[in-house]
């Protein structure tokens, strides 16, 4: 929908290049092959690959996209046109400046991803203005719902016959996603305990009523959940962590790196795969964890996500900000902008039309049905 809006704007499809995160989406490989009936080019750009956790066959077919995406800057600006790269995960950023996948770099760029942020925000040599979609107002509040509410339907739907009601859940992570996941299962009927690192995130789960610890391991060591939910993005267990999960435990992953101990192959774990489900973990002890999905974000997981509908404001709000930095790129500084999103998406109206079409009640008032005086019965 975005990259249809985008040709709609005037983008022309011979430059458009769409990268598939490598993710299992559901019916990923129709969309691949509708990009490229567009006259797109279409690829995978797996960000295992990045994490290290790639083999040497999915390695050189990283390097040979990156190579293409390179050449496809590289064209671009020979011709006179500027690129803007709308980056889901900080891929301009990634590794050093010599060892990235993408090496040319583009003329201005919009965030998607909070991990992004951070790997941006840490590369010393970014020299581009990029707008920060991922803070942004519309994406707060409005797309982190969507995306929470496709969590959990993920999460009940992988597990079918999985009682949750009373049942003991561990949340890793109590921010802007974290927050909404628990809250959701907490009214599902489940016992919630949240842990961050952040204090502030705890004190905010203690007021609203959730048990609370400041550690995994600290939580770990007093209750027993059946479901550990990570939503931290970065290593949520740690090795010490696992040998207090309950025997049997499931693990959610939304965020990649939550529980790359295991996805990751970092501890030495018996692993078996549940078809449809994950990988069962046969843990020191004999204890076992089931890791759901494939260790990457489950809410992608041989699923759709986010339904069209609820996320097409976002979009609609990613193409707004797009459109803003292709004509302002040249007067922004280098860095990191989120002003200006919240600002340009507002002052395009987004919010009235979002109001108006999925929340206001438009409809005209009932018939009565007869005249004034009359008898609605004859």
């Amino acid at each position: 929908g975005f990259l249809l809006a985008a040709e709609r704007a005037g983008f022309s499809p011979r430059w458009i290049y769409a990268l598939d995160k490598g993710d299992k989406t559901l019916r990923r490989d129709r969309v691949h092959g509708w990009f490229l009936s567009r006259g797109y080019r279409s690829a995978t750009l797996d960000n295992s690959v990045v994490n290290g956790t790639a083999t040497d066959d999915e390695v050189r077919r990283a390097r040979e996209v990156g190579a293409d995406v390179d050449a496809f800057v590289r064209a671009a600006h020979a011709e006179g046109r500027r690129v803007l790269m709308v980056d889901d995960g900080g891929i301009i950023a990634l590794g050093s400046a010599r060892d990235r996948l993408v090496t040319e770099q583009p003329d201005a760029a919009l965030e998607l991803t909070v991990s992004g942020l951070k790997r941006i925000s840490a590369a010393a040599d970014m020299r581009l203005p990029v707008l920060n979609m991922a803070r942004s107002q519309v994406k707060t509040h409005l797309a982190y719902n969507e995306i929470a509410d496709s969590c959990v339907r993920r999460l009940r739907a992988i597990v079918p016959g999985e009682k949750f009601v009373g049942r003991r859940v561990l949340s890793l992570g109590f921010g802007t996603l974290g927050a909404r996941v628990a809250r959701a299962l907490r009214a599902t009927g489940c016992r919630v305990t949240v842990v961050d690192t952040d204090t502030l995130a705890l004190v905010r789960a203690a007021e609203e009523g959730f048990d609370t610890g400041r550690s995994a391991h600290e939580a770990l060591r007093r209750t027993r959940p059946f479901l550990v939910i990570g939503t931290t993005g970065e290593d949520a267990l740690t090795e010490a962590d696992l040998a207090l999960l309950p025997d049997g435990v499931l693990l959610a992953g939304f965020a990649t790196r939550d529980f790359s101990l295991l996805s990751e192959g970092r501890v030495a774990t018996k692993t078996s795969d549940l078809p449809g489900v994950g990988v069962r973990h046969t843990l020191p002890g004999g204890r076992s964890a089931v890791l759901l999905g494939d260790g990457r974000s489950l809410n992608l997981y041989t699923y759709e996500g986010i339904p069209n509908r609820g996320y097409d404001a976002y979009r609609a709000a990613t193409l707004i900000a797009a459109k803003h930095l292709c004509r302002s790129a040249a007067t922004l500084t280098p860095g990191i902008h989120l002003g200006v999103v919240d600002d340009v998406v507002r002052e395009a109206g987004l919010y009235d039309a979002y109001y108006d079409t999925y929340l206001a009640d438009t409809a005209e008032p009932a018939e009565t049905g007869a005249e004034d005086g009359g008898d609605a019965h004859e």
